[in-house]
């Protein structure tokens, strides 16, 4: 097993209640893991509730990802560039929660909508079921990961707990890129830039609350990658980890 160094404290808050659970997420077989997938009406509509809520005084940012977590995987299915921006305009909103981020979000929310109305106009994606070939347990410290450092290529079962001790939620992002763990290209934050020169965004399963636990199921090809936490300043301190899939 292989465990990355122990960074220093800190207290942060998480867009939900912390607790424990279950979560479990499914996505089609074209975007290379399992995710649920709703209709693409159920898809627009969600963000125009966003839009909505975003619109707000005060900005409620826990029920706006409340909302974008049940319908993400199918805008990630559908338009991996315009979900990455809308991840990118939600996380502004939510660190900033000011008119112009706001302003941000409802572009990028427009652009979504426009390229995909949610009418019936476009093929129904479809959830065929990936027959998992090996499962791999994952554990979320502050701010590490614990699990081995090569697993096997095919569909893996990604067995996540997040074992954090001072109530900071992480997330489990996958990215295939041939940097370094701390190479990684980043914005004015530190945080990474799921869009950048280098790397290519798999998957993630976002947002797991202290002692919880969530599954992530992924066709990963042979190759090298980096799994991170991308939530904050994780990344900046640390949580990161590169992996050979063999």
């Amino acid at each position: 097993m292989r465990r990355l160094a122990c960074f220093p404290l800190v207290v942060l808050l998480g867009l939900a209640a912390c607790g424990g659970g279950k979560t479990k997420t499914t996505e089609p077989t074209a975007a290379g893991s399992t995710y649920a997938i709703v209709p693409d009406s159920e898809v627009t509509a969600g963000l125009a509730k966003i839009k909505s809520l975003a619109a707000a005084t005060p900005i409620d940012v826990d029920a706006i990802y409340a909302q974008w977590f049940t319908f993400e995987g199918t805008a990630r299915a559908r338009d991996k560039t315009r979900y990455l921006d809308l991840e990118d305009a939600l996380a502004n909103v939510k660190t900033k929660k000011d008119a112009p981020s706001v302003a941000a979000l409802d572009k990028r929310i427009d652009a979504y909508i426009t390229a995909h109305p949610g009418d019936g106009s476009e093929p129904p994606l479809t959830t065929a079921a990936l027959k998992v070939k090996h499962t791999v347990a994952v554990r979320l410290d502050d701010y590490e990961f614990t699990l081995p450092s090569r697993i096997e290529a095919g569909v893996t079962r990604f067995e996540l707990t997040n074992r954090s001790k001072h109530q900071v939620k992480h997330e489990f992002v996958v990215f295939r890129t041939a940097l370094g763990p701390r190479a990684l290209p980043v914005d004015a934050k530190g945080k990474i830039d799921e869009k950048g020169a280098g790397v290519e965004h798999i998957t993630e399963l976002g947002d797991l609350a202290p002692g919880a636990t969530g599954e992530l199921v992924a066709d990963l090809p042979a190759g090298s990658y980096v799994f991170a936490c991308n939530i904050d300043d994780h990344y900046k301190r640390g949580m990161s980890i590169a992996i050979k899939v063999v």
